[in-house]
């Protein structure tokens, strides 16, 4: 939870400082990156289904499985700075009070994913101390 919280506050002082703009070519780096993550993760679910990496698919393969869990957690951080973006120009376009659900909606199911992926990095990380 801490992981998750700090991931937040950096990323929202990161959109909010400027220093990492919201802009056309970030959200199509972000798409690149997303779709290939989305391809990766279906390829690693169909190869745990054959036993590879012991059930984790790609996660377990020792160093691979901990690159792709920080990618994970990655593209989930900044996935946050584009919930933030679309949360100011909802609001810079005067959008009803009773849309703000659907903005709080997808901020939610990004912080849960950056949970998701945080816990998946701490178990590859635990599995491989041992």
């Amino acid at each position: 939870m801490i992981g998750t919280l700090v991931a937040f506050v950096v990323m929202l002082a990161l959109y909010k400082s400027r220093i990492v703009k919201v802009n056309g070519r970030f959200m199509k780096i972000m798409l690149v990156a997303m779709v290939s993550y989305a391809v990766i993760a279906l390829a690693s679910f169909v190869s745990a289904l054959f036993g590879v990496g012991g059930g984790w698919g790609f996660y377990g393969v020792g160093m691979l499985g901990i690159g792709l869990a920080m990618i994970g957690v990655a593209l989930a951080s900044f996935s946050l700075m584009i919930d933030f973006e679309s949360i100011t120009q909802g609001v810079a376009m005067g959008l009803p009070q009773r849309e703000s659900w659907r903005m709080t909606f997808g901020l939610l199911v990004t912080l849960i994913w950056l949970y998701l992926e945080i816990l998946r990095l701490l178990a590859l990380l635990a599995a491989n101390r041992d």
